[in-house]
C-alpha cells in the first residue's frame, strides 16, 4: 500500500471488515526520500476496507486533522 504525503510526519493505514465498525488492524507506514509512504501486508486483502491517518505539522499548506481512523 502506498500513499504520497510529502509533508506528513507519520502515516498509518487502518483496515476494516466493513464500512462501519472498529478497525481490525492498523499499521505504521515508512516514508521514502520522495515523500511516498509504504507498507507491505501479507494475506488476501480482497474485500478489506481501509483509510489512512496522516499526521503532520500545522502551517500554511498543511491540513492535518490527526484523526485516529476509528469510526
Amino acid at each position: 500500500i502506498r500513499l504520497f504525503a510529502p509533508r506528513a510526519d507519520s502515516v498509518r493505514v487502518f483496515l476494516y471488515d466493513g464500512t462501519i465498525g472498529p478497525e481490525r488492524a492498523s499499521h505504521a507506514m515508512q516514508r521514502d526520500a520522495d515523500g511516498v509512504w509504504e507498507v507491505a501486508l501479507d494475506g488476501d486483502l480482497h474485500g478489506t476496507w481501509y483509510d489512512f491517518g496522516v499526521y503532520g505539522p500545522d502551517g500554511p499548506g498543511s491540513r492535518f486533522t490527526n484523526q485516529t481512523g476509528r469510526r
